[in-house]
């Protein structure tokens, strides 16, 4: 730093747009933790407008809920035409014809994105889109109570994106219209599921075929009602590794799982990771030595 503008420093005080702009990108990527910190940096100054608006879309969460927050991004996109580009992590639900129109131009328009979070109407829509861009997207969370599977494998670039995917999340259960032959490179996968072992054995069983998957996670809001699973539970867990039964808190939610992965916390699979080696240990623990 030179002696004058060392003396404006002094002189005025110090201010965040005087740092060199790789560096104050590096700072506002840790501090643009959430969209109202985003809107709020946005406000700060002029220059520091031009410098948030664009690179930290690649950081922050963007959560859309609702007629008036999707106008107001829809908005934003529309104001500044490389912004869509920058969005990497994107939650996105709404109802009725208003509201999917604006998700449906939404999306379409955030093909950089990572993690997509939304319906089945929303992703069968982007998979019929006459070009498909989203080729970057690797993480699906889909927010729904059914699933419905079909319009999104009948889509033009149905099979495509499904075979991208490699972390996906089920907001209920694994239902059998499930298109796992499309999920060709799928490494994780959650669903909600009782944690009964005949069912975890039938869905062990027909996800056997999927040779990428690493870890199957069964979520379960009600577990902490039961002290541990039941014998025939623990006798899957033994045979099939890639199980892993995850104990959701009573102040557990599905965008609060998502938003955490992130951010970088401690994300639904690395807590699935935790409870199977516990599980593990326990097991370990009361096992009857042979001979």
């Amino acid at each position: 730093m030179t002696k004058s503008r060392k003396a404006r420093v002094v002189k005025g005080g110090f201010r965040l747009e005087q740092l060199p702009v790789e560096l104050l990108q590096e700072v506002l990527s840790f501090t643009t933790s959430s969209a109202g910190v985003y809107r709020s940096l946005l406000l700060v100054s002029k220059s520091l407008n031009s410098i948030v608006k664009l690179h930290c879309l690649q950081v922050v969460p963007v959560v859309l809920q609702g007629i008036e927050k999707l106008r107001s991004f829809d908005r934003l996109l529309a104001s500044s035409p490389k912004s869509p580009s920058y969005v990497r992590y994107l939650w996105i639900y709404g109802q009725g014809l208003k509201e999917w129109e604006l998700i449906d131009s939404i999306v379409a328009r955030c093909s950089n994105v990572v993690a997509l979070s939304c319906n089945s109407r929303t992703l069968a829509s982007l998979c019929s889109s006459p070009s498909f861009l989203h080729t970057r997207c690797t993480e699906l969370t889909l927010i729904e109570s059914w699933h419905d599977w079909k319009p999104i494998v009948a889509a033009r670039h149905g099979s495509q994106y499904c075979a991208q995917i490699t972390h996906l999340r089920l907001y209920q259960g694994l239902d059998p219209e499930f298109p796992k032959r499309y999920f060709t490179n799928l490494t994780h996968l959650a669903f909600s599921c009782s944690p009964i072992g005949d069912y975890l054995k039938r869905y062990s069983g027909y996800l056997s075929g999927l040779r990428s998957l690493l870890l199957i996670v069964a979520t379960n809001a009600e577990w902490h009602y039961n002290s541990f699973p039941d014998a025939s539970v623990s006798e899957l867990l033994e045979n099939d590794r890639r199980f892993a039964i995850l104990q959701c808190r009573e102040d557990w939610t599905e965008f609060g799982a998502w938003r955490d992965r992130i951010r970088g916390g401690r994300s639904l699979w690395e807590q699935a990771e935790v409870s199977r080696k516990s599980m593990q240990v326990f097991r370990d623990a009361f096992k009857i030595p042979q001979g």
